[in-house]
């Protein structure tokens, strides 16, 4: 099974396309929902405050620079559930978390 990526998305359109068939989501459409980062902007006075990191940063260091209580961890797509789950009360229990995402989803995005 193909994930959903944006790539998947378009060959998708494109085989859809090739059998006189249209799709009702443009890849436009399909791109500004996709990712968290491009529609979160729309809802940030309905939703608790929300950042955004790369898996290549010190996660550990920049989630003790906020001195949250908790951490709701997902990537830029969905969130996965994992044998930890995605909440977290210390910031040393972060590398488990993404190691687990890359580990049942083969890649975070």
């Amino acid at each position: 099974m193909l994930s959903p990526s944006p790539c998947n998305y378009e060959l998708l359109v494109s085989v859809v396309e090739s059998t006189g068939a249209s799709v009702l989501t443009s890849k436009a459409e399909y791109l500004a929902t996709h990712y968290l980062t491009n529609w979160y902007p729309l809802i940030t006075d309905l939703t608790p405050e929300t950042k955004f990191y790369s898996v290549d940063d010190d996660l550990e260091s920049e989630f003790n620079l906020l001195g949250w209580n908790g951490f709701f961890i997902k990537d830029y797509v969905k969130s996965l559930k994992t044998s930890v789950g995605s909440m977290i009360d210390k910031p040393s229990q972060i590398k488990t978390v993404v190691a687990e995402m890359d580990r049942f989803r083969g890649s975070i995005e």
